[in-house]
């Protein structure tokens, strides 16, 4: 009985396993999501008064994401 309430219990902890570990994959892709949006947005249509916001949104994502002003993964 011992043995089968270990085991259960070693079951039940890879289950929390596989959803925290799903939960954070379902969460890096809804970021992914609207960071495409806040990338995709065209500055030269924006409204003046949020041009500055896209601006600095999308630096934080690009710093972020490794892409910062100088960084070594830019490349032309």
């Amino acid at each position: 009985i011992l043995q089968m309430k270990k085991q259960a219990r070693e079951e039940d902890l890879q289950l929390r396993k596989q959803e925290t570990e799903l939960r954070a994959k379902q969460t890096e892709a809804q970021l992914m999501t609207a960071e495409a949006g806040i990338m995709g947005v065209d500055l030269e249509k924006v409204a003046p008064h949020l041009k500055d916001y896209y601006i600095g949104m999308q630096r934080q994502i690009m710093e972020r994401r490794g892409f910062a002003p100088g960084s070594s993964n830019n490349t032309k």
